[in-house]
């Protein structure tokens, strides 16, 4: 019977087109993120080179003669070079980066550290694509396409599954031959389910083949496994809605009035009433508060180092590196402040996502995509103490002149993968499959009322 109706669907020249459309769609939507990707890699790149060029600049500038007083913007001054020459600290796309954009268009993926304040450093994957279109509706990657249009795919090919067959009169024919309505019922939603899936994990693995992604890792069965789940609730829940009898119209009004609900409504209230709850600063009250706070050190600063090659006053390095302290003490708070509330909006969206299949699928998406919420706490975690690290060695050599051999040994920037990442994506993943399956075990005893009224 799945033979049958997988050749009948075959033949079915709207199905066939439907599907390859959605194929192409998913590729194409790879080839965009993809783009965004490189564009977001080559800036760092070049970041990295620049910071790197410049480091070693200093380094060639240090005069033979070490002991000599120091002048303005000497690379001999730990307070100058600590303060300008910084370190960069970048989020690296992870190997199934294409796949979903999630945070990386809303959170830095890339700091400058100094003894100062933290500055999240001008380079964004979209910089140089960005524009009213396409921050009014987010980025075409193929995270968007599975959430929002392969439901859409999956209502069309079964809407009808058990309303065509009766109103075609060919329902209680069927039900004369030697097949249950389970049977029936399950191979026609296996064919569709099989062409729909076959199509959906091909456009991902052609998608992710041409935007050059590692598609064989364990992420990467997630990723398959997800779309699968995902599947498995959209033809459980056209199962459910055929079980009620109701005619190929209603169903048709019935789901796609559940994908509004489950893929628009939902998501949109969450995000409504996550950013009410837990309001973050305004970032424009935030760049005052924390210029107003850096105001008068910075002055204090600029009087302490001096300009135009004069040399600097006796202990001007200490008191440079006392006043870039105060400095980052006054501006911390700030930033806390505010990321503790982007947190909270986060952990409330994590306790809210089985609210609908949609969200579950998204944050397993980032999840996948290296651009969770999970991976940028610890990143962001791993700033932070790099930030301290670089102010301490400062601190600690304020009272020398620097070296080569100081230059070798500045502290460097590493970041480790989020713990427990895989395991999380599972969790996900169960979380995805349990509506599906309660949605069948549901439509069991609807299945077999419309079984007699045939």
């Amino acid at each position: 019977m799945i033979r049958l109706e997988l050749g009948l669907l075959l033949r079915d020249r709207a199905a066939v087109a439907v599907s390859f459309v959605f194929l192409v769609l998913a590729v194409v939507s790879s080839l965009v993120s993809a783009r965004h990707v490189r564009v977001h890699s080559d800036a760092l790149e070049t970041a990295r080179v620049l910071a790197v060029g410049a480091r070693d600049t200093a380094r060639a500038a240090l005069p033979e003669d070490t002991s000599a007083p120091l002048a303005a913007r000497d690379s001999r001054d730990p307070a100058f070079v600590g303060r300008e020459l910084g370190a960069l600290a970048p989020l690296a796309p992870a190997p199934l980066a294409s796949v979903s954009h999630g945070l990386r268009d809303t959170r830095p993926q890339v700091f400058r550290v100094t003894t100062g304040p933290l500055e999240s450093a001008a380079l964004t994957a979209t910089a140089p694509m960005r524009g009213p279109s396409r921050d009014a509706t987010g980025p075409f990657d193929p995270a968007f396409v599975f959430v929002v249009l392969f439901p859409l795919v999956a209502i069309a090919l079964s809407y009808d599954l058990l309303s065509g067959e009766r109103e075609r009169g060919t329902l209680a024919l069927l039900l004369s031959q030697p097949v249950t309505q389970r049977q029936l019922v399950a191979s026609k939603a296996a064919a569709r389910g099989l062409l729909l899936g076959a199509t959906g994990l091909v456009a991902a693995a052609a998608g992710a083949l041409v935007a050059g992604d590692a598609l064989f890792t364990s992420m990467g069965a997630v990723y398959a496994a997800g779309i699968a789940a995902y599947a498995l609730f959209w033809f459980a829940l056209a199962i459910a809605v055929n079980s009620r009898g109701w005619s190929s119209a209603q169903n048709a009004l019935v789901l796609v009035g559940a994908w509004l609900l489950l893929v628009v409504i939902v998501p949109g209230l969450l995000r409504a009433f996550v950013e009410a709850r837990y309001p973050p600063p305004s970032r424009v009250e935030l760049v005052n508060e924390a210029r107003e706070a850096a105001e008068e050190a910075e002055a204090e600063l600029g009087a302490i180092v001096g300009t135009h090659g004069t040399a600097t006053p006796p202990n001007a390095t200490q008191r440079a590196a006392a006043v870039q302290e105060e400095l980052a003490r006054r501006t911390e708070p700030v930033i806390a402040a505010f990321r503790q509330q982007r947190d909270l909006q986060q952990a409330t969206v994590e306790s809210f996502q089985v609210a609908s299949p949609a969200i579950v699928l998204q944050e397993l998406f980032n999840d996948v995509a290296g651009t969770g919420a999970r991976r940028q706490q610890v990143f962001e975690d791993a700033v932070d103490r790099f930030h301290r690290e670089w102010r301490a060695w400062f601190v600690a050599a304020k009272d020398r002149h620097l070296t080569a051999v100081d230059y070798a040994g500045l502290p460097a920037f590493s970041s480790a993968e989020p713990p427990g990442a895989l395991q999380a994506s599972l969790w996900r993943l169960a979380i995805l499959m349990v509506p599906g399956l309660i949605l069948l075990a549901a439509a069991l005893p609807g299945l077999r009322r419309i079984g007699r009224l045939a």
